[in-house]
């Protein structure tokens, strides 16, 4: 399976030549700034707004869960709506209308909803299949059946699967490519092939270096929870939300933590199988896994000769050489990121923070997109008030966007066991 992927410079045909700063990036950013890179090239969706939205459209798997008990002969149950399904729906009551069935998956009693609800108690008719009305628990599990209808009657209430709204913003990112006494000396200000002067190299690097440390960990300023501007330096500005932000805000049961730091064969196996659990693409599901180097040393230990294999299969997309891990649920291609792998760098996920070269991003490339509003510029002879000098500036505004957000998910603590 292909992935976006990168080329390194001496790899690129000598007829390929950038036309816009935009096309540098994926030669130069690959190696280091991952997300920055695949996101330059991934579809763009036009941004009018600081403030952007989308919506996933996701199918859930419908079942429900008792929030309470009820005798063999209640007519009424009620539901937890704070439980979630695999894709991190919650379950409530919109999911349920006049003749579904759900079948208690602890004694096999068949139940038929006799009302439409509007709240999370459900009135319903008992044991309407071949096992008798039994007391129910709390926490007990509703498995759906369907919806049915007497054989006069065919029209039914509907139940609507509403997209659900995501939420970010695009923050200005800036470098600076130097002083005027440098940039003057330079005769060739615009991209010629790949010979780029080292001033302005020098700002992209700091540009590029912004932006991805952003799209991994930034968060914006919230308002009723959703995205705000705020006053900075006497203006208003505004920060874009990363992929852990994302996670932790519309899919925070794909952020997987080992309780314990000492990941077993069999921790392995269950964390693979369950990003692979919602995936609208089965033909070939696959990740590129964006990890530290701490993460690829446990993997390849702890997986030499599992039944979920490890291998030193070493593909090559784009000159972006990966290891490739192969399961019976979906491959996962892997390459360390310099940001994940370097020390003193951590992920902070519920009040703890865990260092970055054990942990990996599972991506799904088809899930991102670029939303730029305006694409890297040089703005040149930048003067400040009181400055002798000037500057040229690089900059551009652009967000994260990822649709679905419950095809990705985060390792943190993937640390070998003894």
């Amino acid at each position: 399976m292909a992935f976006l992927g990168s080329r390194l410079v001496s790899n690129i045909p000598v007829d390929v030549r950038p036309q816009d700063w935009d096309s540098v990036v994926p030669h130069v950013f690959f190696q280091n700034y991952i997300l920055t890179a695949i996101q330059s090239i991934a579809p763009e969706v036009p941004v009018t707004d600081p403030i952007f939205n989308w919506f996933d459209k996701i199918y859930p798997v419908i079942v429900f869960k008792l929030a309470a008990g009820a005798t063999d002969m209640a007519t009424s149950l009620t539901i937890d709506e704070t439980f979630t399904d695999v894709t991190g729906t919650p379950m409530t009551h919109d999911f349920i209308a006049k003749g579904t069935v759900l079948r208690n998956t602890r004694t096999g009693e068949e139940v038929a909803v006799t009302a439409t609800p509007t709240s999370a108690t459900i009135s319903v008719q008992r044991g309407v299949g071949s096992v008798a009305p039994a007391a129910m628990n709390a926490g007990d599990i509703l498995q759906f059946q369907g919806v049915i209808a007497n054989e006069i009657k065919l029209a039914v209430d509907a139940v609507n699967l509403d997209p659900q709204k995501r939420v970010n913003a695009v923050q200005k990112f800036v470098g600076i490519a130097g002083d005027q006494s440098l940039c003057h000396a330079i005769t060739q200000k615009r991209i010629e092939g790949f010979d780029l002067a080292d001033q302005y190299l020098d700002g992209l690097y700091i540009l590029g270096q912004g932006i991805e440390e952003a799209l991994l960990t930034g968060t914006p300023k919230l308002s009723g929870g959703v995205p705000t501007s705020f006053t900075f330096d006497g203006g208003t500005t505004f920060k874009t939300g990363g992929f852990k932000y994302l996670l932790d805000t519309y899919a925070p049961n794909r952020i997987f933590v080992d309780a314990d730091g000492i990941v077993t064969e069999k921790d392995l196996r269950n964390y693979v199988r369950q990003v692979f659990h919602y995936d609208q693409r089965r033909e070939a599901p696959a990740r590129l896994a964006i990890c530290g180097d701490g993460f690829l040393q446990t993997l390849e230990d702890i997986a030499e000769g599992a039944v979920v294999r490890y291998t030193d299969e070493v593909t090559e997309f784009f000159g972006m050489n990966m290891s490739v891990f192969h399961t019976s649920f979906g491959t996962l291609y892997l390459v360390t990121h310099p940001l994940l792998s370097a020390p003193n760098l951590y992920w902070t996920h519920n009040g703890v923070a865990y260092e970055r070269t054990y942990s990996a991003i599972l991506l799904d490339t088809n899930s991102i997109y670029k939303r730029q509003a305006i694409p890297i510029t040089v703005k040149e002879n930048v003067q400040e008030n009181n400055e002798l000098l000037k500057k040229d500036a690089l900059y551009t505004f652009l967000g994260l966007q990822l649709s679905p957000v419950v095809t990705n998910a985060l390792f943190l603590n993937f640390k070998e066991g003894a």
